[in-house]
Order: structure tokens, then C-alpha cells, then sequence
């Protein structure tokens, strides 16, 4: 059906189709008055009358109709957040402050990204200053940033012969971030019933943190003497440590090649069954790990890297730190290219000064770059507290841990798996006598284990 554009401005379009009821009385009055013309010339007079009649009152009907949605106003929300993979309403009101509208339709162009089922919303009886609410079902597919930017609204002309439609621009920020939620559940045994608050867990050893001087007193350790002190007071003093409580923690994101991979339900790269990639699993792991350390009272931070630095936020608490982190990461895309773990070891010495806990989570199952990582790790691995983890890769395993049922093909993938298992125990191996702990998970325990990780990290007081 053809549309013909009455009026345009910056922000809306007007335009009108001709209705059912055009169409109908169309082919009812002026076809046969042209039939009849062709016939008898003596109709012709009142077939052209009749005819001019209806175009002119199709006209007046166009004149009186053109404002008809000039008074609806859409309101929306300017930032709209979602989970992913969560559905959520999205709640839209239309203000008329015009007319009384019979019926009016209510329709937006949605970004790719965001899914629902409802194209389009009715409402009947829009009466004059009068205030509906719409809750639109909404839910996030992919993670990030998509803009709402146009609305659309239809209704009847004054006679019904033509379709009013005004096209609105708006713009509206669609966020759709990680969905935690199966992150908690994961963590259900590790968590107490109101929430982040972790179980309580007994400290081990004396304390790092340095907290004031007193007398000796017998039984002190000698390495706790204050050597400068006792000379200055001519009696021995002994420096007392309390326990560190709040500590730095940093997670340092792969977002190169391999962290595009893709994993299917059982966390295994696949071709078709997709389910999320490897990076959106990090991203969900480092916000979780966020809010644990939060609640644990430590400041943590995030270095995001590929072939180059991409973003760092040095350790910090607070949730307005949280959402700042949260806000870059959730439109962290993975690049094709090699990560650069040079720059990367260079950087850290550079800007992270004092001693803290470093979990990288990175992948080193390609021999050349675990063998570039282990070649570079020795400029940072005296000073910090390091940790790599990752997710396991497709076939990942020894070759005859199972016994094998099926054909040559399952051969050679349990071959190349095994491949892949043989340089990751070299790796581990390696990396564990530069006092760097690297391990393997299955994607559904990666966020269970490192959180465990650090906590009995948090508990011995290693950092």
C-alpha cells in the first residue's frame, strides 16, 4: 500500500495511507458511475459531479486529520537496563493532549539485539487528557549498548477514510548487561540467606599490616623487634601486626581471539549450539567477583587488554566504582588480534605499585602464547600474588582417562584434546615454579572456584 508524506519536521513525520473504508466506497460509487459514463454519455455530467463531490470530501477529511496525533506525546525511559537473556518490562506512557482518538496504535522498530514478541500495542477509547501506561516485554540478547530512536503511532481519520500515521524520533538507551543471577545460584553454598554476606571464615596467622609498638614482653619473637627503637629507648620494643583486612584485588581480561570462541550449554566450543562467548563468561565472572570482594571489604580493580591496553580501573570501592566498571565492560566486544603480554607485564609494573592479588583471565592453551606469558610473568611474579584462570577448551583431557566409544573421528578429537591437555600440564608445571597457580575450569565452575580461590587466599592472608 502506497503512503503519501503531508508533513515533515526534524523530530516526527506525518504521513497517509488510504484506509479499508477508501478502498470500499472507491470501488462501490466511482467505478460503476465510470461504467455508466462509458455506456450512456448522459451520465457523464453526474459521474464527474459525483466524483468531484468525493474527492473533495476526501480532501476536507485529510485537512481535519493532519493534526489528529500532533497532541500525543511519548513518554519513555531515557536509559532502559536489562539482564541478559532476563525478560523485563519496558513502561511507556502516552500522554493525549489533543482529541479523543477511537483507536490508536502504538508501535516501535526495536534494535537487533532486543527481542519481543509484541510489535505492536492497540489502545481504544484515547480520550482527552488522559494518561496510559504501556508495559512492553522486553529481553536482552546480546551484551550492549543499543539506541531506541524511533516510535511509531497510527490512527483513523475524522471520517474514516485514511490511516493518520506519525513516525516520532526519541532516543533511548538500551543497556543489556550480564545476567547474574545464575552466577548467585552457582554461589548458593558459599553465600549466606541475606544475600552477598559470605560465611564467616577464621583468619590464619598474625596479620601483615603494621599497627604500633609496645614493651617486650617474654615469649615475643625476635624477628617482631624493633631494632631502632629499642636503641632509642634503651629497652627492647616489640611491633605488634593486626590483620590486613582490606586488600587489592585486580582482574586483568583477555579480550583477544581466543576469548571469542563460543561455548554451547556444556561449555565446550561448538559450531551451531551457541550459547554465549568466552569473553561475555569473564566479563560475568569479574562483576561477580566484584561484588564478593566488595562485601569482603577489599578494593578491586579490572585491566582489560588485548594487543594493547583497553581500560583500567585501579582498585577502588564503593558502588558507584562497581557501576563504572560494570558500564565499560558490558560493551566490551572481543578483537581479532594476539594479545600483547609484553605491554601487558609492562603496564602493571608500571601503574600497580603495591602488592596485590592479580587474576588473570586469559587463555594459553596456543603453545606460543603460553610460552610468550611464562617468558614475560618473571617481571611482575616477585611482587604480586598471581593467578590465571580459564575455561577448559573443547575435547580438553587425557586420552585415556575414559574409555573411548565411537569412531575415528571421536579418535582424533580425543587426540587433539589430549594435545591441548599435554600443554597445559607443561604450562601448570612451569608456571607453578614462578610461584604463578594456573588453572583449568569447566565454564558452569569457573565463578564458584575463583571465588573459592580467593577467599582461602583471603583467609591465609597470602597477599
Amino acid at each position: 500500500m502506497r503512503f503519501y508524506k503531508m508533513f515533515q519536521s526534524p523530530d516526527r513525520t506525518v504521513t497517509l495511507a488510504p484506509a479499508d473504508q477508501l478502498i470500499f466506497w472507491s470501488s462501490v460509487l466511482l467505478l460503476p458511475l465510470s461504467l455508466l459514463a462509458v455506456i450512456d454519455p448522459v451520465f457523464i455530467s453526474w459521474s464527474v459531479s459525483i466524483g468531484i463531490v468525493f474527492c473533495l470530501f476526501n480532501m476536507i477529511d485529510v485537512l481535519i486529520s493532519l493534526s489528529k496525533l500532533e497532541k500525543v506525546r511519548v513518554i519513555f525511559p531515557e536509559v532502559f537496563r536489562l539482564s541478559k537473556d532476563k525478560p523485563r518490562m519496558y513502561k511507556i506512557l502516552i500522554l493525549n493532549e489533543g482529541r479523543s482518538l477511537p483507536v490508536l496504535k502504538v508501535g516501535f522498530h526495536f534494535p537487533e539485539g532486543i527481542s519481543t514478541e509484541d510489535k505492536f500495542r492497540v489502545l481504544k477509547e484515547v480520550k482527552e487528557a488522559q494518561r496510559y501506561s504501556l508495559n512492553w516485554p522486553l529481553e536482552g540478547r546480546v551484551l550492549g549498548s543499543f539506541v531506541l530512536k524511533e516510535c511509531y503511532l497510527e490512527t483513523g481519520s475524522v471520517f474514516g477514510f485514511w490511516s493518520v500515521q506519525s513516525r516520532r524520533k526519541i532516543l533511548s538507551q538500551m543497556r543489556v548487561y550480564p545476567n547474574l543471577m545464575s552466577a548467585q545460584v552457582e554461589l548458593s553454598g558459599l553465600f549466606l540467606n541475606r544475600g552477598l554476606g559470605m560465611h564467616t571464615r577464621a583468619l590464619v596467622g598474625k596479620g601483615r599490616e603494621f599497627e604500633q609498638l609496645r614493651d617486650y614482653i617474654p615469649g615475643d619473637n625476635y624477628e617482631d623487634i624493633h631494632w631502632r627503637a629499642t636503641a632509642k629507648r634503651n629497652r627492647p620494643v616489640t611491633k605488634i601486626y593486626q590483620l590486613e583486612r582490606t586488600q587489592s584485588v585486580y582482574f586483568i581480561l583477555d579480550a583477544s581471539r581466543l576469548s571469542a570462541r563460543r561455548l554451547n550449554k556444556s561449555g565446550s566450543q561448538e559450531g551451531n549450539e551457541v550459547d554465549i562467548t568466552v569473553l561475555e563468561k569473564y566479563i560475568s565472572a569479574v562483576l561477580m567477583m566484584g561484588l564478593v570482594s566488595l562485601r569482603q571489604g577489599d578494593h578491586f580493580g579490572v585491566l582489560t587488554f588485548s594487543n594493547r591496553i583497553l581500560n583500567f580501573f585501579r582498585a577502588g570501592s564503593g558502588q558507584a566504582h562497581f557501576n563504572a566498571v560494570r558500564d565499560t565492560l558490558f560493551t566490551l566486544k572481543p578483537q581479532v588480534v594476539s594479545p600483547d603480554f609484553s605491554e601487558l607485564f609492562t603496564f602493571i609494573g608500571t601503574n600497580i605499585r603495591h602488592r596485590a592479588l592479580l587474576i588473570f583471565l586469559t587463555n594459553l592453551d596456543d603453545p606460543v602464547l603460553s610460552e610468550n606469558f611464562i617468558q614475560k610473568v618473571t617481571i611482575i611474579n616477585k611482587k604480586h600474588l598471581l593467578m590465571v584462570n580459564a575455561i577448559k577448551p573443547r575435547g580438553y583431557g587425557e586420552l585415556f582417562s575414559t574409555q573411548v566409544k565411537g569412531s575415528s573421528d571421536e579418535i582424533y578429537e580425543r587426540l587433539a584434546g589430549h594435545l591441548i591437555w599435554e600443554t597445559a600440564y607443561k604450562t601448570k608445571k612451569i608456571l607453578r615454579s614462578h610461584n604463578v597457580e594456573y588453572s583449568l575450569f569447566e565454564k558452569e565452575h569457573l565463578i564458584a572456584k575463583t571465588v573459592s580461590q580467593y577467599l582461602a587466599v583471603k583467609q591465609r592472608q597470602i597477599i
